[in-house]
Protein backbone atom coordinates (compact mmCIF):
# COMPACT_ATOMS: atom_id res chain seq x y z
CA UNK A 1 0.00 0.00 0.00
CA UNK A 2 1.42 3.40 -0.88
CA UNK A 3 -0.14 6.85 -0.50
CA UNK A 4 1.38 10.13 -1.69
CA UNK A 5 0.25 13.74 -1.38
CA UNK A 6 2.02 16.60 -3.16
CA UNK A 7 2.59 19.98 -1.54
CA UNK A 8 4.03 22.95 -3.45
CA UNK A 9 4.46 26.57 -2.34
CA UNK A 10 4.65 29.18 -5.08
CA UNK A 11 5.59 32.82 -4.65
CA UNK A 12 6.00 35.74 -6.98
CA UNK A 13 8.63 38.41 -6.39
CA UNK A 14 11.10 37.73 -3.60
CA UNK A 15 11.57 40.21 -0.78
CA UNK A 16 14.35 40.52 1.78
CA UNK A 17 14.91 42.00 5.22
CA UNK A 18 17.13 44.89 6.18
CA UNK A 19 20.74 44.13 7.11
CA UNK A 20 20.72 41.48 9.85
CA UNK A 21 24.11 42.64 11.20
CA UNK A 22 24.04 45.68 13.47
CA UNK A 23 26.49 48.55 12.95
CA UNK A 24 29.54 47.28 14.80
CA UNK A 25 31.73 49.43 17.04
CA UNK A 26 34.08 46.60 18.05
CA UNK A 27 34.45 42.89 17.33
CA UNK A 28 31.60 42.11 19.77
CA UNK A 29 29.61 45.32 20.19
CA UNK A 30 26.68 45.74 20.09
CA UNK A 31 26.07 42.03 19.44
CA UNK A 32 27.48 39.03 17.62
CA UNK A 33 31.16 38.49 16.99
CA UNK A 34 33.45 39.41 14.08
CA UNK A 35 36.53 37.32 13.27
CA UNK A 36 38.91 37.07 10.32
CA UNK A 37 41.96 35.25 9.04
CA UNK A 38 43.95 38.37 10.05
CA UNK A 39 43.91 42.16 9.68
CA UNK A 40 46.49 44.92 9.28
CA UNK A 41 46.81 47.51 12.05
CA UNK A 42 43.82 49.90 11.84
CA UNK A 43 41.94 47.99 9.10
CA UNK A 44 40.23 45.90 11.79
CA UNK A 45 37.87 43.14 10.69
CA UNK A 46 34.85 44.65 12.50
CA UNK A 47 35.19 47.79 10.35
CA UNK A 48 33.67 45.84 7.45
CA UNK A 49 30.45 46.07 9.50
CA UNK A 50 30.70 49.71 10.68
CA UNK A 51 28.05 51.05 8.32
CA UNK A 52 30.56 53.06 6.23
CA UNK A 53 31.05 51.82 2.67
CA UNK A 54 34.50 53.40 2.29
CA UNK A 55 38.05 52.12 2.63
CA UNK A 56 39.03 55.44 4.21
CA UNK A 57 37.21 58.71 4.84
CA UNK A 58 40.30 60.78 5.59
CA UNK A 59 44.06 60.17 5.48
CA UNK A 60 44.92 57.53 8.06
CA UNK A 61 41.29 56.87 9.04
CA UNK A 62 40.18 53.45 7.84
CA UNK A 63 36.64 52.08 7.68
CA UNK A 64 37.24 48.69 6.07
CA UNK A 65 38.77 45.32 6.75
CA UNK A 66 42.20 44.84 5.22
CA UNK A 67 44.89 42.18 5.32
CA UNK A 68 48.46 42.02 4.06
CA UNK A 69 47.66 38.71 2.40
CA UNK A 70 46.15 38.27 -1.07
CA UNK A 71 43.63 35.79 0.33
CA UNK A 72 41.68 35.56 3.57
CA UNK A 73 38.29 35.19 5.22
CA UNK A 74 35.95 37.48 7.12
CA UNK A 75 33.24 36.04 9.40
CA UNK A 76 30.28 37.18 11.45
CA UNK A 77 28.73 35.06 14.22
CA UNK A 78 25.08 35.80 15.01
CA UNK A 79 23.71 35.47 18.52
CA UNK A 80 21.04 33.14 17.09
CA UNK A 81 21.01 31.18 13.81
CA UNK A 82 19.78 33.15 10.80
CA UNK A 83 18.67 32.13 7.28
CA UNK A 84 20.87 34.43 5.23
CA UNK A 85 19.65 34.44 1.60
CA UNK A 86 21.30 37.60 0.31
CA UNK A 87 24.65 39.30 0.90
CA UNK A 88 25.95 42.65 -0.27
CA UNK A 89 29.57 43.73 -0.63
CA UNK A 90 29.91 47.50 -0.41
CA UNK A 91 32.70 49.22 -2.33
CA UNK A 92 33.52 52.87 -1.68
CA UNK A 93 36.35 55.27 -2.18
CA UNK A 94 39.92 55.67 -1.02
CA UNK A 95 41.19 58.87 0.62
CA UNK A 96 44.90 59.42 0.74
CA UNK A 97 45.64 56.50 -1.56
CA UNK A 98 44.56 55.20 -4.97
CA UNK A 99 42.68 52.03 -5.81
CA UNK A 100 45.24 49.26 -6.07
CA UNK A 101 43.56 45.93 -6.95
CA UNK A 102 42.73 44.86 -3.41
CA UNK A 103 39.12 43.98 -4.22
CA UNK A 104 38.04 40.32 -4.01
CA UNK A 105 38.13 38.43 -7.31
CA UNK A 106 37.33 34.80 -6.41
CA UNK A 107 35.46 33.73 -3.28
CA UNK A 108 32.91 31.49 -1.64
CA UNK A 109 30.16 32.56 0.74
CA UNK A 110 29.74 29.93 3.45
CA UNK A 111 27.58 29.00 6.44
CA UNK A 112 28.38 26.97 9.55
CA UNK A 113 26.64 25.68 12.68
CA UNK A 114 29.78 25.68 14.80
CA UNK A 115 32.42 27.78 13.01
CA UNK A 116 34.41 24.63 12.22
CA UNK A 117 32.56 22.78 9.47
CA UNK A 118 31.60 25.14 6.63
CA UNK A 119 29.04 24.67 3.86
CA UNK A 120 29.47 26.56 0.59
CA UNK A 121 26.33 28.54 -0.22
CA UNK A 122 27.63 30.62 -3.14
CA UNK A 123 30.71 30.70 -5.38
CA UNK A 124 31.94 33.66 -7.42
CA UNK A 125 34.81 33.67 -9.93
CA UNK A 126 36.66 36.39 -11.86
CA UNK A 127 34.83 39.39 -10.39
CA UNK A 128 36.95 42.23 -11.77
CA UNK A 129 34.56 45.11 -12.48
CA UNK A 130 34.44 47.02 -9.18
CA UNK A 131 32.89 50.49 -9.55
CA UNK A 132 33.43 53.13 -6.90
CA UNK A 133 30.45 53.63 -4.55
CA UNK A 134 28.62 50.71 -6.17
CA UNK A 135 27.67 47.65 -4.14
CA UNK A 136 27.53 44.09 -5.44
CA UNK A 137 24.49 42.03 -4.44
CA UNK A 138 24.25 38.23 -4.45
CA UNK A 139 21.05 36.24 -3.82
CA UNK A 140 21.45 32.63 -2.74
CA UNK A 141 19.06 29.70 -2.26
CA UNK A 142 19.60 28.97 1.41
CA UNK A 143 16.79 27.69 3.63
CA UNK A 144 19.06 26.63 6.50
CA UNK A 145 19.60 28.81 9.57
CA UNK A 146 23.32 29.03 10.36
CA UNK A 147 24.93 30.82 13.26
CA UNK A 148 28.18 31.58 11.42
CA UNK A 149 28.67 33.07 7.96
CA UNK A 150 31.84 34.07 6.19
CA UNK A 151 33.22 35.25 2.88
CA UNK A 152 36.31 33.22 2.01
CA UNK A 153 38.42 35.01 -0.62
CA UNK A 154 40.81 32.85 -2.63
CA UNK A 155 42.09 35.53 -5.06
CA UNK A 156 42.23 39.33 -5.19
CA UNK A 157 42.40 41.63 -8.20
CA UNK A 158 46.19 41.76 -8.46
CA UNK A 159 47.57 43.66 -5.50
CA UNK A 160 50.62 41.92 -4.06
CA UNK A 161 53.16 44.47 -2.79
CA UNK A 162 51.04 46.82 -0.64
CA UNK A 163 50.76 46.76 3.12
CA UNK A 164 47.10 45.91 2.48
CA UNK A 165 46.48 43.59 -0.47
CA UNK A 166 42.91 42.46 0.19
CA UNK A 167 40.02 44.59 1.46
CA UNK A 168 36.30 44.40 2.03
CA UNK A 169 34.81 47.83 2.64
CA UNK A 170 31.41 46.72 3.91
CA UNK A 171 29.56 43.40 4.16
CA UNK A 172 25.81 43.08 4.76
CA UNK A 173 23.58 40.02 5.12
CA UNK A 174 19.80 39.73 4.69
CA UNK A 175 17.19 37.01 5.11
CA UNK A 176 14.41 36.17 2.68
CA UNK A 177 11.00 37.36 3.84
CA UNK A 178 9.21 35.19 1.29
CA UNK A 179 10.15 31.49 0.99
CA UNK A 180 11.95 30.08 -2.01
CA UNK A 181 9.63 29.58 -5.01
CA UNK A 182 8.22 26.10 -5.66
CA UNK A 183 9.84 24.74 -2.52
CA UNK A 184 8.82 21.24 -1.53
CA UNK A 185 9.95 17.87 -0.23
CA UNK A 186 8.29 15.10 -2.24
CA UNK A 187 8.12 11.91 -0.13
CA UNK A 188 7.30 8.35 -1.25
CA UNK A 189 6.99 5.33 1.10
CA UNK A 190 7.18 1.67 0.03
CA UNK A 191 6.51 -1.34 2.28
CA UNK A 192 8.21 -4.73 2.20
CA UNK A 193 8.83 -7.53 4.73
CA UNK A 194 8.97 -5.91 8.22
CA UNK A 195 10.23 -2.58 6.87
CA UNK A 196 9.32 0.61 5.03
CA UNK A 197 11.68 2.36 2.61
CA UNK A 198 11.36 6.16 2.31
CA UNK A 199 12.63 8.14 -0.66
CA UNK A 200 12.30 11.89 -1.07
CA UNK A 201 13.35 14.74 -3.31
CA UNK A 202 13.93 18.31 -2.16
CA UNK A 203 13.22 20.79 -4.95
CA UNK A 204 16.14 23.08 -4.05
CA UNK A 205 18.66 20.47 -2.86
CA UNK A 206 22.25 21.70 -2.57
CA UNK A 207 23.58 18.44 -1.04
CA UNK A 208 24.19 20.11 2.31
CA UNK A 209 20.81 19.47 3.92
CA UNK A 210 20.02 17.08 6.73
CA UNK A 211 16.56 15.76 7.52
CA UNK A 212 14.40 14.61 10.42
CA UNK A 213 12.24 11.50 9.91
CA UNK A 214 8.99 11.22 11.89
CA UNK A 215 6.42 8.41 12.07
CA UNK A 216 2.82 8.02 13.24
CA UNK A 217 0.44 5.10 13.69
CA UNK A 218 -2.50 7.19 12.48
CA UNK A 219 -3.00 9.47 9.49
CA UNK A 220 -2.16 13.10 10.20
CA UNK A 221 -0.12 12.41 13.35
CA UNK A 222 0.90 13.04 16.05
CA UNK A 223 4.36 12.01 14.89
CA UNK A 224 7.37 10.63 16.75
CA UNK A 225 10.90 11.41 15.56
CA UNK A 226 12.68 8.17 14.59
CA UNK A 227 15.80 9.68 13.00
CA UNK A 228 17.42 13.12 13.02
CA UNK A 229 20.26 14.75 11.05
CA UNK A 230 19.80 12.16 8.30
CA UNK A 231 21.88 12.89 5.21
CA UNK A 232 20.97 11.88 1.68
CA UNK A 233 17.48 11.30 0.31
CA UNK A 234 16.44 7.85 1.58
CA UNK A 235 15.81 6.05 4.86
CA UNK A 236 14.79 2.50 5.83
CA UNK A 237 12.58 1.95 8.88
CA UNK A 238 13.21 -1.63 10.08
CA UNK A 239 11.66 -4.07 12.57
CA UNK A 240 8.06 -3.12 11.80
CA UNK A 241 4.87 -5.17 12.15
CA UNK A 242 3.67 -6.71 8.90
CA UNK A 243 0.11 -5.74 7.99
CA UNK A 244 0.18 -2.49 9.99
CA UNK A 245 0.10 0.88 8.17
CA UNK A 246 2.65 3.52 9.15
CA UNK A 247 2.55 7.23 8.28
CA UNK A 248 5.66 9.35 7.70
CA UNK A 249 6.78 12.93 7.18
CA UNK A 250 10.27 14.27 6.47
CA UNK A 251 11.34 17.75 7.59
CA UNK A 252 14.46 19.68 6.72
CA UNK A 253 16.56 20.09 9.85
CA UNK A 254 16.68 23.64 11.16
CA UNK A 255 13.86 24.88 8.88
CA UNK A 256 10.07 24.93 8.77
CA UNK A 257 9.94 22.92 5.54
CA UNK A 258 7.97 19.66 5.88
CA UNK A 259 7.18 17.02 3.27
CA UNK A 260 3.85 15.54 2.30
CA UNK A 261 2.66 12.63 4.44
CA UNK A 262 3.37 9.21 2.93
CA UNK A 263 2.02 5.88 4.17
CA UNK A 264 3.05 2.26 3.61
CA UNK A 265 2.12 -1.17 4.97
CA UNK A 266 4.89 -3.76 5.40
CA UNK A 267 3.93 -7.21 4.13
CA UNK A 268 5.70 -10.56 4.15
CA UNK A 269 6.68 -11.54 0.64
CA UNK A 270 5.73 -15.14 -0.17
CA UNK A 271 7.64 -16.62 -3.07
CA UNK A 272 5.74 -19.58 -4.49
CA UNK A 273 6.99 -22.18 -6.90
CA UNK A 274 5.61 -21.85 -10.42
CA UNK A 275 2.66 -24.02 -11.32
CA UNK A 276 3.59 -27.17 -13.24
CA UNK A 277 3.32 -26.70 -16.96
CA UNK A 278 2.84 -30.37 -17.93
CA UNK A 279 0.43 -33.11 -16.86
CA UNK A 280 3.12 -35.78 -16.31
CA UNK A 281 6.75 -35.95 -15.22
CA UNK A 282 9.72 -38.26 -14.95
CA UNK A 283 10.79 -38.40 -11.31
CA UNK A 284 14.41 -39.47 -11.07
CA UNK A 285 15.55 -40.26 -7.50
CA UNK A 286 19.20 -40.97 -6.67
CA UNK A 287 19.77 -42.72 -3.37
CA UNK A 288 22.73 -42.29 -1.05
CA UNK A 289 23.92 -45.74 -2.14
CA UNK A 290 24.16 -44.52 -5.73
CA UNK A 291 21.06 -46.48 -6.78
CA UNK A 292 18.97 -44.54 -9.29
CA UNK A 293 15.21 -44.95 -9.46
CA UNK A 294 13.08 -43.53 -12.27
CA UNK A 295 9.28 -43.17 -12.25
CA UNK A 296 6.88 -42.01 -14.96
CA UNK A 297 4.10 -40.37 -12.95
CA UNK A 298 1.13 -38.02 -13.25
CA UNK A 299 1.92 -34.52 -11.95
CA UNK A 300 -0.45 -35.03 -8.99
CA UNK A 301 1.81 -37.82 -7.70
CA UNK A 302 4.96 -35.72 -8.23
CA UNK A 303 3.41 -32.78 -6.36
CA UNK A 304 2.49 -35.14 -3.51
CA UNK A 305 6.12 -36.32 -3.41
CA UNK A 306 7.43 -32.76 -3.34
CA UNK A 307 5.05 -31.78 -0.54
CA UNK A 308 6.08 -34.85 1.48
CA UNK A 309 9.76 -34.11 0.96
CA UNK A 310 9.39 -30.44 2.02
CA UNK A 311 7.37 -31.42 5.12
CA UNK A 312 9.86 -34.09 6.13
CA UNK A 313 12.74 -31.67 5.55
CA UNK A 314 10.97 -29.30 7.98
CA UNK A 315 10.81 -32.10 10.57
CA UNK A 316 7.22 -33.27 10.15
CA UNK A 317 5.53 -36.11 8.28
CA UNK A 318 6.39 -39.81 7.80
CA UNK A 319 9.92 -41.03 7.15
CA UNK A 320 8.93 -42.85 3.96
CA UNK A 321 6.87 -42.09 0.86
CA UNK A 322 4.92 -44.59 -1.24
CA UNK A 323 5.27 -44.26 -5.02
CA UNK A 324 2.66 -46.06 -7.15
CA UNK A 325 4.41 -47.71 -10.12
CA UNK A 326 1.08 -48.05 -11.98
CA UNK A 327 1.47 -50.32 -15.02
CA UNK A 328 5.27 -50.08 -15.16
CA UNK A 329 6.60 -53.65 -14.87
CA UNK A 330 3.44 -54.65 -13.09
CA UNK A 331 3.75 -58.31 -14.09
CA UNK A 332 1.28 -60.65 -12.39
CA UNK A 333 0.72 -58.26 -9.45
CA UNK A 334 -2.40 -56.19 -8.96
CA UNK A 335 -0.35 -53.21 -7.76
CA UNK A 336 3.31 -52.38 -7.24
CA UNK A 337 4.48 -49.68 -4.82
CA UNK A 338 8.00 -48.39 -4.14
CA UNK A 339 8.81 -46.89 -0.77
CA UNK A 340 11.59 -44.31 -0.60
CA UNK A 341 13.18 -43.36 2.74
CA UNK A 342 13.80 -39.65 3.32
CA UNK A 343 17.29 -39.90 4.78
CA UNK A 344 18.35 -42.31 2.00
CA UNK A 345 17.64 -39.77 -0.77
CA UNK A 346 20.73 -38.02 -2.09
CA UNK A 347 19.02 -35.95 -4.78
CA UNK A 348 16.12 -36.04 -7.23
CA UNK A 349 15.09 -34.48 -10.50
CA UNK A 350 11.65 -33.69 -11.99
CA UNK A 351 11.29 -33.49 -15.79
CA UNK A 352 7.81 -32.38 -16.79
CA UNK A 353 6.10 -33.20 -20.06
CA UNK A 354 2.65 -33.22 -21.58
CA UNK A 355 1.16 -36.49 -22.76
CA UNK A 356 -1.13 -36.58 -25.77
Amino acid sequence: MSLKFNVNISHAEETFSENLIPIMASPTSPSGRVTSSEYWQDTNDWKAFDGVEQYSTSPGKYNAWGTTKKTGWLSYEFSNPQKVAKYVIGYGGFVGTSEFGSQPKDWTFEGSDDGLEWHILDTQKNVTSWIKNTSKTYIIENNKAYKFYRINVTANNGSSSQVVNLTIHELKMMERTTPLPNESIDLIASGSDSKVVLNWKYSNDSNNESYTISRSDIIGGPYTVISSNTKGSSFTDNNLINGKTYYYIVSQTGTDLVSNEAAATPQKVNITDPEPSGNRAILNVIMTTGLEKEYDLPMSDVIAFLNWYDSRDAGTGPAKFAINKYSNNKGPFSKRTDYVIFDKILTFEVSEYTSN
